[in-house]
């Protein structure tokens, strides 16, 4: 890595280093995100700084290479080269192959392309209001490039059935049977259904990466049972073992999830997929609901990386989602059923009071099924100190309130979390002589607010649904609601369908909401159109969420005189 540092009083600094400290960029978990760091001395307000870095990768499937070219500020030129001859392509007779996509729409200038080259100038930065659309892998520049030679053992993926047959062969080099001690008995169903609830129990999702092949090549079954943690492929390496111990055949199945989507022009490569599954061949079915029948034959799907999801569903991140399975022969494409998915949600429960302060105090519970907000999942990766930085992502906390976090025991290995979070909002609620009105740190599952494009949006509109959302919610206020007549609302639209519910009895409200988020994709001129749907429509869902945590006065205890907190906003 080379540095330079031309500073307003003429002074340049320069670092040149060809060793770098490697640091985790997360919190502190372990993982394969890395970033090499280099300080560059003297620099100040004026300073005019440059770097250039320099990177060589032995890649275990071949000399290949995919990456994006816009970033969060402007590029006054962008320049890629590709070539031969070195150390990593065996000799002159490489052959590189480039593939670009989403260039459409995106540059003033034309693109310059050579056989070896290519060159853009005026690259935009990122637009700042990069909401409600896809992931950059489906709707950015990018380029990917790789090199075919015959003297490599490595893979050249000419083909989706030449990175499934480079799969199945890796997998296949290790899946020797191994049953692990302390599984319960079994044979048959049973036996399936003991080996997922064994891994779910003794062993951890980690990623740990010592050397380049580990982001490709799995470790042995029995070097998993004995760390207990593995990555993906370790995971699914033990799960393919253990199913070929109960009598049954398994391989790995390629998948993307998150982070974009496959798309169908896509050319093949290795980079397309971020994880990998097992599926186990049955010779009839087992009643299973991720059973699928293929040109193949009929397989169950496996992933063993989610402890909430039990053998026999699919985590809900493989919704809609196609995965290739890799068979000696070659590959065989599968679209995960819905009827696979598990049962994916959030139900809370809130008790609370308002006082004459306008103070609102309360336990919210939450309960999740599968892994709707992924709280199970952060709470076992980084404990209850990651859950509680991660909740305010996921929950509406006012700057100046206080809560705290209880997580039961007993639910910790159960098959839905349950998360119990004590509430005080000195402002949380309103009194007015008519009503009293408090708020909830949940709010319902809406598209974030996005903003109008003119003639037509340069990216499509996409809209990923939460999942489902339920609340009952119970508020004690200061005074008498029999003012406040029951009430019922329907909602319905592009974002999905709501139904909130509201009584009152005595001093207490309670509420009621129902919610199914429904996703969508818009493309071109019919942008615009949705963006002013969607406003209308989480201005319409917000309204009637207020009016639920409303509480009519009792007209004989009112007070004209008396009036508490003030919501600001």
């Amino acid at each position: 890595m080379k540095g330079w540092n031309l500073r307003d009083d003429g002074h340049l600094y320069t670092v040149d280093k060809d060793y770098l400290i490697t640091a985790d960029l997360d919190s502190g978990a372990v993982t394969s995100e890395q970033g090499a760091l280099a300080v560059l001395p003297g620099v100040r307000a004026g300073s005019i700084v440059a770097w250039e870095s320099s990177e060589q990768i032995r890649h275990p499937m071949g000399p290949q290479a995919l990456t994006y070219i816009m970033e969060p500020y402007p590029i006054g030129r962008y320049e890629l080269e590709w070539g031969t001859g070195n150390w990593f392509t065996g000799g002159s007779n490489a052959v590189p192959h480039l593939a670009i996509d989403h260039f459409d729409g995106w540059f003033k200038s034309p693109v310059e392309r050579t056989e070896s080259r290519i060159r853009i100038q005026d690259v935009p930065p990122i637009p700042r209001d990069w909401v409600l659309a896809p992931d950059a892998r489906n709707a950015l520049p990018w380029v990917s490039v790789r090199f075919e030679d015959a003297k490599l053992q490595t893979l050249n993926p000419r083909t989706w059935d030449d990175v499934a047959r480079w799969y199945s062969k890796t997998f296949g080099a290790l899946a020797e049977p191994l049953l692990p001690e302390g599984m319960g008995k079994g044979e048959g169903r049973d036996g399936l259904v003991a080996l997922g609830e064994w891994m779910r129990k003794e062993l951890a999702y980690r990623q740990v990466y010592l050397d380049p092949t580990r982001g490709w090549v799995p470790v042995s079954a029995k070097e998993t049972h004995r760390r207990r943690f593995g990555d993906c492929k370790d995971l699914t390496m033990a799960a393919i073992a253990g199913a070929k111990g109960l009598g049954f055949e398994a391989v790995p199945v390629l998948c993307r999830v998150a982070n974009g989507r496959l798309e169908s022009q896509e050319p093949p490569s290795a980079f397309a997929f971020n994880h990998v599954i097992a599926a186990i061949r049955l010779d009839h079915g087992l009643g299973f609901p991720a059973e699928v029948d293929t040109p193949s034959g009929r397989f169950l799907l496996f992933d063993p990386t989610q402890r909430t999801t039990p053998l026999g569903q699919m985590p809900i991140s493989h919704a809609g989602r196609s995965l290739l399975m890799c068979l000696p022969e070659g590959g065989v494409w599968i679209n995960v059923p819905e009827g696979a998915l598990e049962p994916a949600g959030i139900e809370a429960d809130w008790e609370g009071t308002l006082e004459t302060d306008g103070s609102l105090k309360g336990t919210l519970v939450l309960l999740e099924r599968g892994n709707a907000w992924g709280l199970r999942e952060t709470l076992e990766s980084e404990g209850e100190r990651g859950l509680q930085e991660m909740l305010p992502r996921r929950l509406h906390f006012p700057v100046d309130a206080d809560w705290s976090l209880l997580v039961d025991s007993k639910t910790r290995r159960a098959v839905d979390l349950e998360v119990r979070i004590r509430v005080e909002m000195p402002r949380g609620g309103r009194l007015e002589p008519e009503q009293g009105q408090y708020r909830l740190p949940l709010t319902l599952p809406l598209p974030p607010p996005a903003a109008r494009f003119g003639v037509a949006a340069p990216w499509p509109l996409e809209w990923g649904a939460p999942p489902s959302l339920t609340l009952r919610a119970r508020t004690t206020f200061p005074w008498d609601l029999s003012g406040r007549s029951d009430q019922s609302q329907q909602l319905d639209g592009l974002v999905g369908s709501c139904t909130l519910m509201t009584k009152a009895s005595g001093r207490t409200l309670t509420t009621e909401w129902r919610c199914r988020p429904k996703g969508f994709k818009v493309e071109g001129q019919e942008a615009n159109r949705t963006v002013e749907v969607v406003r209308l429509e989480r201005n319409r869902w917000n309204r009637a969420m207020r009016q639920s945590l409303v509480g009519q006065r009792a007209s004989e205890a009112r007070n004209p005189g008396q009036s508490g907190g003030i919501i600001r906003k």
